[in-house]
């Protein structure tokens, strides 16, 4: 069995696993792809803290006992692997803001995250109510975002999330109010 545990902000996570029930081993080793060069504290002599992992990337890991070698050298075995999967959650995107661009509209802009990710998710709500008013998903390559018929000297919430393969990021969120409909 092998499991993982959120250590700090997406950033570090434990690796444990369970040892063999039977047989000699000497140790461990642990592999993983992308070869990012993560720091490794050994916790326990079944766990590993990795940190420095990037937000929103796949990671694969393969684990396996090793016997042998030692001083002299000998020779080395190693156990069948287990391998296992993580994807860490993407990170907020950055620098959103919003305006009012009439009394019916609004825009807003972002940078992207520093992050892997695949779309965002977004969501407006009229603030008085907390009614939904939209739900959109925008493509990876999207900066703005430009919402229409909306109603005249109303605050709205606009709520935009990174998303990587299913996992999202915390919301980036900005309240507008639309202009007064001089009319």
């Amino acid at each position: 069995m092998v499991s993982f545990r959120d250590i700090s902000d997406n950033s570090s996570v434990e690796l444990t696993w369970e040892g063999p029930a039977s047989g000699d081993y000497d140790t461990f080793d642990l592999q993983w792809t992308p070869r990012d060069s993560l720091s490794i504290t050994a916790a326990q002599p079944t766990s590993r803290v990795l940190g420095g992992m990037f937000p929103g990337r796949l990671y694969n890991f393969t684990i396996r006992t090793v016997s042998g070698g030692g001083a002299k050298g000998g020779p080395i075995a190693n156990s069948q692997p287990i391998q296992r999967s993580l994807r860490t959650n993407p990170s907020r995107l950055r620098n959103m803001h919003c305006f009012p661009q009439s009394s019916s509209s609004i825009s807003c802009s972002w940078s992207f995250p520093d992050s892997h990710w695949d779309s965002y998710t977004v969501e407006v709500r009229q603030q008085d109510s907390w009614e939904l008013v939209y739900a959109l998903r925008l493509a990876r390559d999207s900066t703005s975002l430009s919402l229409e018929n909306l109603q005249p000297y109303k605050r709205y919430n606009v709520a935009v999330r990174v998303a990587s393969a299913g996992l999202s990021s915390p919301a980036v969120e900005e309240n507008v109010v639309t202009m007064i409909d001089r009319e």
